[in-house]
Order: C-alpha cells, then sequence, then structure tokens
C-alpha cells in the first residue's frame, strides 16, 4: 500500500509535520533525560534525523520495505528496521518511543491499538516515556475536502472524506512525469479510524501506563480538537 508514496513523500511536503513536532518536543526530550529513542511507523526517516541531531541515540521501524530503503538512502547513519508496530521485540529497551502523524489511525481495529500499546511499554525502559498523535472522531467527520498541488514535476490531487462517524478515507493521486518524459499515474488510498480519547486513555492505563495527559492542547472536551497529542509513562 506505501509502496508508490515513498518515493515522493518528501517532495509533497508531508515530512515537514517531523520538523515542527521534534521542535514542539525539545523542552520535554530535556526535561526527561531521554537519551534513546525508536520512533514507529518512521517512514522516511527525518523525525529520527531530528532526534539524532539534538544528540538522542534514534532509530525507526515501519512496516514498509520502501520507506525504510528511502529512509536509509537519506540516513545512511542511522538505524532502521521493517517492522510492524504491533508486533515488535527490541533486545535493548528506549528511553522513549513514539508514533506520530496519525500513523495509529491506520490500525482500523482497537485491538491493533491495544497490540501497539502493548508492544510499546514492553520495549520501554522503566520511567520511560510513550508520544503519540492521532486524529479525533471530530477530524474523522470533517466536511470532504479536495486540494490540488502542482510542481515542476508532478500533479497532485488529495482527498479526505467521512466514511460513517468514526473513519475517514484518504485518497492521493498523481502524475510525475518519468525519464522518459511521460507521466506515470500512481494512486494511494488509506482508511483511518479513531475512537474518544476516554477510551483510548482508558485502554492506555489497563496496559499499564500511567500520567497520561494530553500534549500541546488545553481543551475541556479533547474530542473536539482535530488532533491529540498523547503522553504517557511507564512507571
Amino acid at each position: 500500500m506505501y509502496k508508490d508514496i515513498a518515493s515522493v513523500y518528501n517532495a509533497l511536503g508531508w515530512d515537514k509535520f517531523s520538523l515542527k513536532t521534534a521542535d514542539k518536543l525539545k523542552p520535554y526530550l530535556k526535561k526527561w533525560r531521554i537519551k534513546n529513542h525508536l520512533d514507529l511507523a518512521c517512514g522516511t526517516g527525518l523525525f529520527v534525523n531530528e532526534l539524532s541531531r539534538l544528540g538522542i541515540d534514534s532509530s525507526g521501524l515501519d512496516i514498509s520495505k520502501e520507506m525504510i530503503a528511502e529512509a536509509k538512502k537519506r540516513f545512511p547513519d542511522r538505524d532502521f528496521y521493517i517492522g510492524d508496530m504491533t508486533c515488535f521485540n527490541f533486545k535493548n529497551k528506549f528511553d522513549l518511543i513514539t508514533c506520530l502523524y496519525d500513523s495509529i489511525n491506520h490500525l482500523t481495529t482497537f485491538y491493533k491499538w491495544k497490540k501497539v500499546f502493548q508492544n510499546v511499554y514492553k520495549n520501554l525502559n522503566r520511567g520511560g516515556h510513550f508520544i503519540f498523535d492521532f486524529n479525533t472522531i471530530s477530524k474523522m467527520n470533517m466536511a470532504r475536502t479536495t486540494t490540488y498541488q502542482t510542481q515542476p514535476d508532478y500533479l497532485l490531487v488529495v482527498e479526505h472524506k467521512p466514511v460513517g462517524n468514526d473513519r475517514r478515507e484518504f485518497f492521493a493521486e498523481w502524475c510525475a512525469t518519468s525519464n522518459k518524459n511521460y507521466c506515470v499515474r500512481k494512486k494511494f488510498r488509506v482508511m483511518e479510524k479513531s475512537y474518544p480519547f476516554s477510551k483510548i486513555k482508558e485502554l492506555l492505563a489497563k496496559t499499564g501506563f500511567h500520567e497520561v495527559s494530553l500534549l500541546f492542547t488545553k481543551t475541556k472536551n479533547p474530542d473536539l480538537a482535530p488532533r491529540l497529542f498523547v503522553s504517557a509513562r511507564k512507571p
């Protein structure tokens, strides 16, 4: 599913989310004295590289071999692994594990969310932190949107539309110019699913996490925000 998107992911500007998030997390990384880190669904590896630049031993895991190939190509000095975030295990544990850019929403059953939380908990050091963001049910129900982006070597169309109450379909289609000067049309489609924050918070607590809280957001009703960043700590 992610094969075609890997080569154009950064060109389309979607890696900028990693840069902004790394910058916002700097005070927390210093406060928590993070020494090593694993990024789940790391994509093309920019967030791993940003934390490495801060002196953190950072590595990434992604289920897409194409994404990992792109990450290794861009950052050959960093460690990247092909793997499923619902089923992974490292010999050396981590101070921080992240799962960013609503990657967890791509798991469309709550059982898979549970497996991610369990695997994260198992692979954290005691006192380690877990940070992830997700699109809320409010975001799932936002009106259908279509955007267009034109560059010298491609035309991109991106569409988001609600599917039921708690799902949203993301569809991208682009026409990229090949080295033979003809257009190669490619498509990427993924379904996202969300759950109430109270249910997610309860599952984190049942998994064993403490200090479950929201980062960067102050609201009495979290489910009304389109995106939430969640922080949890392993005691």
